[in-house]
């Protein structure tokens, strides 16, 4: 079985003032994008995708203190679509999806910890994760920090996600001996709870309609690691709802947080069901 198609975007190779990076996968509606922002400083986002016959993973990351964990954090999420290691089952795409969190916290840990000065840098992550069943296509999403996903329906854009003070690290590791807890999971006919991750973690499903638009964004491009202003949200969805190609939707959304002064990097990544 042949297997899936990887792309990456490193916020590191892409730290040019006020310039806007491309990426579109052929042949699927799938496109990203990352800007430094209007300032001259590291670019410590990192975005993926995978596609995998009628199955895709999407990831966004926003590292802190250096790249190595947001790169870390989404080169594992694409991994998650591969020809060998497909779950089969509704079961086992929520345990994989758990999983990765825990298993990308673990190894930033293991990092900080290998040596005297060794990188502690720690990241958001946003994960979706669709999947055909002989009930429709479904989405699987998991979020851990201030990173945003968004679904559009309707020419109506709706957060999925809740923004939490937590990012995935060495911290995040250091702190599930202390209060670790509890997770609830929202799924979509059913609550589940989750133990592992520190605080933070949140997961759900939802059943896709044909024209949605998944939409993932750092915290750079609404200006805003809480609720964004209502205008900026309104923008934004003006732009996805327009007729234009959904690489220069990408473009023209990380235009406008420009445009805005947004200081922060700024880094999207949409697709079209």
């Amino acid at each position: 079985m042949e297997n899936a198609r990887k792309v990456t975007v490193l916020g590191r190779d892409h730290e040019a003032k006020g310039k806007i990076h491309l990426q579109t996968l052929d042949h699927v509606n799938i496109s990203m994008g990352t800007s430094v922002g209007v300032n001259s400083k590291p670019n410590e986002d990192a975005i993926g995708a995978a596609v995998l016959e009628m199955e895709f993973v999407l990831a966004i990351a926003d590292g802190h203190w250096g790249y190595y964990a947001s790169e870390i954090a989404v080169a594992r999420a694409v991994d998650l679509l591969r020809s060998g290691a497909r779950a089969s089952r509704d079961s086992e795409t929520r345990a994989r999806l758990f999983a990765l969190y825990e298993q990308v916290n673990s190894a930033l840990f293991d990092m900080a910890m290998s040596a005297p000065g060794a990188p502690s840098s720690e990241t958001t992550l946003v994960v979706c994760h669709t999947k055909e069943t002989i009930q429709g296509k479904y989405l699987y999403w998991g979020s851990f920090g201030d990173s945003f996903l968004y679904i559009l329906r309707g020419r109506q854009l709706k957060q999925l996600n809740t923004l939490q003070p937590y990012w995935l690290g060495f911290l995040s590791k250091l702190s599930e001996s202390a209060r670790s807890k509890d997770i609830s999971i929202r799924f979509l006919r059913e609550e589940a709870r989750y133990l592992g991750v520190a605080t933070g973690l949140e997961s759900g499903i939802e059943k896709l309609e044909s024209g949605d638009m998944l939409f993932l964004c750092t915290d750079g491009l609404t200006g805003s690691d809480r609720k964004p202003e209502a205008s900026v949200v309104e923008g934004v969805t003006v732009i996805l709802n327009s007729a234009l190609p959904l690489e220069s939707k990408v473009e023209k959304v990380i235009h406008s947080a420009l445009v805005r002064g947004e200081e922060d990097n700024i880094s999207c990544v949409m697709a079209q069901i």
